[in-house]
């Protein structure tokens, strides 16, 4: 792999110290090769080891999506002692005090340089920690923000200007909180100090973008515009200023207390109501109807004006407490009378089509319609493997099929300029099953990119992982992690002869399912403490669960594990994958079936299944089922093609022997 940095290395490169003071160069995509000149020229004269970036790589440091810890950070030097160190910087700050460069965020800035920052950190250390004295390890600018070693003392200190800077910005607002951030610069809300009125400040740092023709303050001042040409409507913020300092812009906007849609997308979504559900799914269609009825007004209003959003994503729209809608990022918008400069490339709302359009209309109506499916069933996170957007089509009609919701499959067509697709009806489930398994085997025996992996469980001895049962009991909310639940199904038969350890289990289990039970959601926290209905957490509970009562029935836990295994009837999930996705949910059921022998268990498998396989790539290039990292490789049990295939086998042999048994019906 290509490496994004050039080095040069000096005698003095093996003396190096493994962790010390080093100096971070930034610069702007206009004066970058002056700096690095000077930085080499001035490096080569010393022999001071250092390393650069290589200019086709300077957009990761400086653009939108650079990592914030990462960004600006051009060009390292390595001082081999601290006295070289002070030597390097007081020199270098005769040469380059006059250039700008973004503010770096982990280190501190030499006086009022703009490019010069330093820190204590690793050098020659392979982890990228640091070590005490007292063998105290600490992460190495993991985070951003200053942070100086209390074992140490900064050399430059003495040196540094101690001139409070004024700032109109601080003076007037209070930052309150931080809403997000990009290299870009972040979005914070704050109350106007005179007026204590509540306001938005998006920051637009200083010439960072992705070229030297298009940089975060051309949006500043496009949304500047925008804002001003929308003045007084009732879908946008409204302009209050604009500030400069520091070479940064800083727009405030009047704040709207609302929720974005990505927020109202769990109060919306059909995907996690199961089918049976008519009642829930009713009053969520009527919700979702109002909400598109309202939008496409505003983009009607909006358009009739030759005004483009052109950005549309959950994220850049807010609903107030009495359902107005709001467009509260106009930055990329346009005019019909303006130019587009680009057509925002936003992850799951972008096909290959929407890329070449110049026509802001036809942009927005896309968008729409990629953003209403991601509101249903998320089908369009499937654009990140499959730009054509067939796959999207494919999981968007089958999710209307199923949920009676063919008129907004027509909306959202017309929208995208869909061709009609007839959905598979009437397939013979063992029949298509035995397909499915037979073309998955074809399809693994002739891919490179499948690798066979075999379930292994951590080595840990079960006196720990009952300590940890032990010390779970005590807690309020209890859990158990991934790796207890793997190690207990492997050594249930354990508990025969250790009759302690049976007992500890059998109490968590059921404090762990009482207090779930009390909970409106009837969700497990996995170990990222997110609520999960997936085999990593919830489903993966009921799994050991099941398994335990084979060997130990309790009624009382019996039904318990029933109630739960409601919470996790989601029939449209982001991916088709057996630890984090669908697959293992739909494997769940028909454990729940073996043992309950309740035929909704197996009917529930059956219609997972139908829509696993919507999943299935339409073209077979490259990759046949998406992983759990919607990546377009074939991942192993866990993530990828294996465990899909076995859930398949499991179902196609329960359905075979009811077949044998007389006593199936078609699901």
């Amino acid at each position: 792999m290509e490496s994004i940095f050039n080095y040069y290395i000096t005698s003095k490169s093996e003396k190096l110290p493994e962790q010390g003071w080093k100096i971070h160069i930034s610069a702007y995509y206009d004066n970058y090769h002056n700096i690095l000149k000077k930085i080499a020229t001035y490096c080569y004269s010393y022999e001071i080891p250092f390393k650069y970036t290589q200019k086709k790589h300077l957009q990761m440091f400086l653009g939108k999506n650079a990592n914030r810890i990462s960004s600006g950070k051009l060009i390292t030097i390595y001082p081999s002692t601290e006295i070289e160190f002070i030597k390097i910087v007081r020199d270098l700050y005769s040469k380059l005090k006059k250039e700008k460069g973004p503010r770096i965020l982990t280190d501190i800035r030499y006086k009022d340089c703009k490019v010069i920052y330093y820190r204590y950190g690793t050098i020659s250390r392979k982890e990228r920690v640091i070590i005490s004295p007292n063998n105290e390890i600490t992460a190495d600018a993991n985070k951003v923000g200053y942070l100086k070693p209390n074992f140490i003392e900064d050399p430059l200190e003495k040196y540094q200007s101690n001139e409070v800077i004024s700032s109109y910005l601080l003076d007037n607002y209070e930052i309150e909180k931080s809403i997000q951030f990009s290299n870009y610069g972040g979005v914070y809300e704050a109350v106007n100090k005179n007026s204590l009125e509540k306001v938005i400040i998006k920051e637009f740092r200083y010439k960072t973008g992705e070229s030297t023709t298009f940089q975060s303050v051309d949006l500043a001042e496009n949304e500047t515009k925008n804002l001003l040409f929308l003045k007084g409507k009732n879908y946008v913020p409204q302009l209050i200023e604009t500030i400069v300092e520091e070479d940064n812009f800083y727009l405030i906007r009047s704040y709207i207390q609302g929720k974005s849609l990505s927020n109202l997308k769990e109060e919306l979504t059909l995907a996690v109501i199961p089918i049976e559900n008519k009642k829930e799914i009713h009053n969520r269609k009527k919700k979702l109807y109002s909400l598109v009825d309202k939008l496409f007004i505003k983009f009607v209003e909006m358009h009739d004006l030759g005004f483009y959003h052109n950005d549309i994503s959950l994220n850049n729209f807010l609903i107030d407490d009495n359902s107005n809608i709001f467009f509260i990022d106009t930055d990329s918008s346009f005019l019909s009378t303006g130019n587009l400069k680009y057509v925002v490339s936003t992850t799951y709302f972008t096909d290959s089509t929407l890329l070449k359009e110049q026509t802001g209309i036809t942009i927005d109506k896309k968008r729409l319609g990629y953003l209403i499916i991601d509101l249903t069933c998320s089908a369009n996170d499937l654009l990140v493997i499959d730009p054509t957007g067939q796959q999207t089509k494919h999981l968007f009609l089958k999710f209307c099929y199923l949920y009676n919701f063919i008129e907004l499959y027509s909306f959202v067509s017309e929208l995208l300029s869909w061709k009609e697709l007839q959905i598979e009806e009437g397939a013979h489930i063992i029949k298509s099953l035995r397909d499915e398994i037979n073309f998955i085997n074809n399809y693994m025996n002739c891919s490179s990119n499948i690798t066979t992996s075999v379930k292994k469980y951590k080595p840990e001895n079960i006196n720990k992982i009952f300590r940890n049962i032990e010390n779970n009991l005590k807690g309020d909310l209890p859990k158990l992690s991934e790796s207890d639940l793997n190690y207990i199904q492997a050594h249930l038969t354990t508990f025969n002869s250790e009759k302690k350890y049976r007992k500890s289990f059998h109490l968590l289990l059921e404090k762990m399912y009482i207090k779930v039970l009390e909970s409106e959601k009837k969700l497990f926290l996995n170990d990222q403490n997110n609520l999960s209905p997936y085999v990593n957490c919830t489903a993966g509970l009921i799994q050991v669960t099941i398994k335990y009562l084979d060997y130990y029935y309790d009624e009382k836990i019996a039904l318990f594990c029933k109630e739960l295994i409601e919470s996790i009837d989601m029939t449209f999930v982001r991916n088709p994958s057996y630890k984090y996705g669908l697959s293992g949910i739909a494997d769940t059921f028909l454990l729940a079936y073996s043992f309950y022998n309740e035929d909704i268990y197996l009917k529930k498998a059956v219609s997972k299944y139908t829509i696993i396989r919507e999943f299935k790539n339409v073209s077979t290039n490259g990759w046949l089922y998406p992983d759990y990292h919607l990546k377009s490789d074939d991942g192993n049990f866990n993530t990828g093609i294996e465990g899909i295939l076995y859930f398949y086998k499991q179902l196609y042999n329960i359905l075979e022997k009811k077949v044998a048994d007389k006593n199936v019906q078609l699901y």
